[in-house]
């Protein structure tokens, strides 16, 4: 029996795994906006028109307003800001470490 058209529905460690990749190969930016603490921007990577608002929210989940994110589906911009949120702690980290007390 064939199926044509039909595709096995992605799991959700294989959307994250996507998602992590594509925020890797992805060169875009994320922005901080400006008086809003916790709310960042990221380009999409289909229409650079479009940004999509990525926060992070009480809880520390990061929740984005891409398609993707509307469905609560892992996504890269989520990603992105994830891996920027790390970058920034390892700094913070070293900088403690280095500065005398």
């Amino acid at each position: 029996m064939t199926t044509t058209g039909t595709r096995e529905p992605m799991r959700l460690a294989q959307r994250q795994a996507r998602a992590i990749q594509k925020a890797t190969e992805q060169r875009a930016h994320v922005w901080a906006l400006p008086g809003r603490p916790g709310f960042y921007q990221v380009r999409s990577a289909t229409d650079a028109a479009e940004r999509y608002v990525v926060a992070v929210e009480a809880d520390g989940r990061i929740t984005c307003s891409c398609p993707a994110g509307g469905y609560d589906l892992p996504c890269w911009h989520a990603e992105k800001l994830r891996t920027r949120r790390i970058r920034e702690a390892r700094r913070r980290r070293q900088l403690l470490r280095v500065v005398p007390s």
